[in-house]
């Protein structure tokens, strides 16, 4: 039976995921650990954690855009790049996004894009958006070069 961590296990996403997930795996979760605990290289060595999944985030609350959409899982993909090279096994890390984003310079946009360098133009995102770009962005250069965590 693998060990898999779930962040964000009494949200939507995260809540279906550990009922699904609860038979054939044994799961840590944040309902129960506190995020900082299971984060650790210690904890993660010690239980041979496989797989840590991503669920937290907020899409109707803009109040928590910034600190549940971008801020934490920049700091969790942050706290793991610090202790990638001294993970005793192979570590999966997934994040769970519901981008939905309009987002006019993503690589695979395939809008044309008009450009007027003379005239101030709004980048298309909407908060939620932005956010979880902005999230998901740092989450890829945090763990681009990582030896024992594959995302």
């Amino acid at each position: 039976m693998e060990n898999i961590i779930i962040l964000g296990s009494q949200g939507k996403v995260g809540l279906h995921l550990k009922n699904y997930l609860k038979k054939d795996y044994k799961l840590f979760l944040d309902e129960f650990i506190d995020i900082e605990n299971l984060l650790t290289l210690d904890f993660l060595n010690k239980n041979k954690i496989k797989c840590i999944i991503n669920c937290i985030g907020s899409t109707n609350n803009e109040q928590l855009f910034f600190s549940s959409n971008f801020l934490l899982p920049s700091s969790i993909s942050e706290k793991l790049k610090e202790i990638d090279l001294n993970l005793k096994q192979k570590l999966i890390f997934i994040h769970i996004s519901s981008i939905g984003v309009t987002a006019p310079y993503m690589k695979y946009n395939f809008r044309e894009i008009s450009i007027k360098p003379f005239q101030k133009d709004k980048i298309k995102y909407n908060f939620y958006e932005f956010s979880k770009s902005c999230a998901e962005y740092n989450i890829r250069n945090n763990l681009k070069i990582s030896k024992n965590i594959n995302t």
